[in-house]
């Protein structure tokens, strides 16, 4: 596991995973709405291969508004915000 990500055990990634289910969704359904026959820049991501761009996180957000940004990056906060906290 690469240690740039690692905080107590949990990777980064994970908290992708993670924010998407609670918006009701799977990694797989994310990547098939977004145009992706595959998922793997994300399952790269949470296995802790690779970073996700900022187009990535960007389309993410789009498609799922109340996905909290703050959570995907750092694992704090809320998964899923309120619908008054989104901004677009």
């Amino acid at each position: 596991m690469n240690r740039r990500n690692q905080r107590k055990g949990i990777t980064q990634g994970r908290y992708l995973e993670d924010a998407i289910k609670a918006q009701g969704d799977s990694i797989l359904g994310a990547a098939k709405k977004l145009g992706l026959s595959r998922a793997e820049k994300f399952y790269n991501h949470i296995n802790d291969k690779t970073y996700l761009s900022f187009e990535s996180v960007a389309e993410l957000l789009a498609l799922y508004p109340t996905l909290n940004p703050t959570y995907i990056f750092t694992g704090k906060g809320p998964m899923k915000l309120d619908k008054s906290e989104v901004s677009f």
